[in-house]
């Protein structure tokens, strides 16, 4: 990305440029959001998951089963090292928490 702004920022035609000021920070500032800010935490009967812009809610009632993936679609989770969640209505999603029997043990599976 650094290079290939670099050369556009060069040419500076005006939709260049804003490929430089507005997609080139977009694309790597939003990877770097969701690094930082990736948390799960489990309060008041439920699960609670932020990771960048996304947030997602879900009762802990309504978590149907916790399984062992290294999945690598899209998904909260910043290892490959994953568990899937499969909660109400056969919706899923993938997290990776360091403690991962400490996890299951909060949400009580």
């Amino acid at each position: 990305i650094g290079l290939a702004g670099y050369a556009v920022f060069l040419s500076r035609s005006p939709a260049e440029l804003l490929v430089i000021f507005l997609v080139v920070p977009i694309g790597s500032g939003l990877p770097l959001w969701v690094m930082t800010s990736t948390v799960y935490a489990v309060e008041k009967g439920m699960l609670r998951i932020r990771s960048g812009p996304f947030a997602y809610t879900i009762p802990l009632d309504e978590i149907e089963s916790v399984e062992k993936t290294r999945n690598l679609l899209s998904s909260p989770a910043l290892s490959l090292d994953r568990l899937l969640i499969k909660y109400r209505g056969g919706k899923k999603i993938m997290v990776s928490p360091e403690d991962k029997e400490g996890f299951r043990r909060a949400i009580g599976k």
